[in-house]
């Protein structure tokens, strides 16, 4: 009754610690075997391996740093100098039992990423959801079919400048991809025209215009008033000249 009470309070206990944290990435668990609170009962069990206490404390030491798979290997090396252990039973249940668990939820969790890059493909296929077409392209950014669909999308929400680099990285990553040089004409066809220069459009005979204000900067100021040009030339025939002082009128 004792052993089943110490079995029972042992599961909850290490069930307990190892919910409380997150398994530890194979680089994480890499480096955590050059930290003290590892490589010291590592030591411990390398000089004496038939020491149960110590391999016992090198497997909580590696649990307690979310490397489980690295705690079920120390207990399941030590089966073969402690057959007849309960406890040592009892925590291989247990390490199998997290590493059990993490691989669930890491499967989980890959499930549910490609549950969701499916749901995304088809509203950016399907739908032109831009958005969705965006998320889809974060989880898987060079394919060729979801970038083709985001320059559909592109095309139809009247941007068709930017679904032309969509169209063209699709073009070099699968170049027999159906219809997507007739796509990408298209949208270079639909694109506004490049702006011109500041100093403006080249015009006639190669000469350059400015526009706006320093064009009016440009302009000469205006000549004298014209009639000004026609009280000369009618002057010339009445026989009187003027000049810039009085007018001197020409003797017959």
């Amino acid at each position: 009754m004792a052993i089943n009470k110490t079995i029972a309070l042992l599961l909850l206990l290490v069930s307990a610690a190892a919910g409380a944290r997150e398994a530890a990435s194979p680089a994480s668990c890499q480096a955590t075997a050059a930290e003290p609170a590892v490589a010291g009962p590592k030591a411990a069990l390398d000089r004496n391996p038939s020491d149960l206490p110590s391999r016992f404390k090198l497997a909580d030491a590696w649990s307690d740093a979310g490397c489980f798979n690295e705690a079920l290997q120390v207990l399941q090396n030590g089966r073969e100098l402690h057959p007849e252990s309960k406890e040592l039973e009892t925590r291989l249940r247990v390490a199998r039992s997290l590493v059990g668990e993490e691989t669930y939820f890491e499967n989980l969790d890959r499930a549910n990423e490609d549950a969701k890059l499916k749901r995304d493909a088809f509203r950016c296929t399907k739908l032109s959801d831009l958005d969705a077409c965006a998320d889809a392209l974060r989880m898987k950014p060079d394919d060729p079919a979801l970038l083709g669909a985001q320059g559909d999308a592109l095309v139809r929400a009247k941007r068709p400048a930017e679904a032309v680099g969509r169209y063209r990285r699709a073009a070099t990553l699968a170049p027999d991809l159906p219809e997507v040089a007739a796509k990408l004409s298209a949208a270079e066809a639909q694109s506004p025209p490049a702006r011109p220069g500041a100093a403006g459009a080249p015009g006639a005979g190669g000469t350059t215009y400015a526009t706006g204000e320093a064009a009016t900067a440009r302009v000469p100021k205006a000549v004298p008033d014209a009639r000004v040009a026609r009280v000369d030339a009618g002057d010339a025939h009445s026989g009187h000249r003027y000049s810039n002082a009085d007018p001197v009128t020409r003797s017959h």
